[in-house]
């Protein structure tokens, strides 16, 4: 079962390297050095860890009071805290933030996608409780399978921002 403890660690290794080859290959498209590009990666992941670390601790303050399950991070902190990060460090530097965000959005739901296929790797990051769904080695319970519907639902998204950035004529920057 150690592979187990190891999984998350290597999907978050492996959505980082995606992030980052998608954002270095997009760049140019939307008038990002790749340089900066490079950089908006790096602050992208440490956002968005960042911001997964922090509102998984604020769930659990809430959840334990409750009488619900513990989390370590919240997939929640990473969507809200990554753009303002971004944006705010684009603004600070003088870059374009909406070619920045247009540059970052494919890669930030790789890494997504990457993560919570490592969570159902593990076990973790599960719905409620019910009679159906993928037994839980963390909670020692079926639990529904939330991590895997959210890992499909992240894989449209990729394709719908790449199909969207690839129409070129009713493209907007930033949006």
């Amino acid at each position: 079962m150690k592979y187990r403890i190891f999984a998350p660690t290597v999907m978050y290794a492996v959505g980082f390297i995606l992030m980052m080859v998608v954002s270095l290959s997009t760049c140019k498209k939307h008038g990002v050095s790749r340089l900066s590009a490079f950089a908006f990666t790096l602050v992208s992941y440490v956002g968005g860890v960042a911001g997964a670390m922090f509102m998984g601790d604020q769930f659990t303050k809430v959840a334990v009071k409750y009488g619900g399950l513990e989390s370590k991070v919240a997939i929640f902190g990473a969507v809200m805290f990554v753009p303002i990060f971004i944006i705010g460090v684009a603004l600070l530097s003088g870059k374009p933030w909406r070619g920045v965000m247009d540059t970052m959005a494919p890669g930030g739901f790789i890494i997504l996608t990457c993560a919570k296929f490592g969570c159902a790797i593990y076990g973790c990051c599960s719905g409620i409780p019910c009679e159906f769904g993928i037994y839980s080695p963390v909670y020692k319970m079926v639990m529904f399978p939330s991590q895997i519907f959210e890992t499909i639902s992240m894989c449209f998204v990729v394709g719908f921002c790449f199909w969207y950035g690839l129409k070129y004529k009713n493209r907007v920057a930033g949006k």
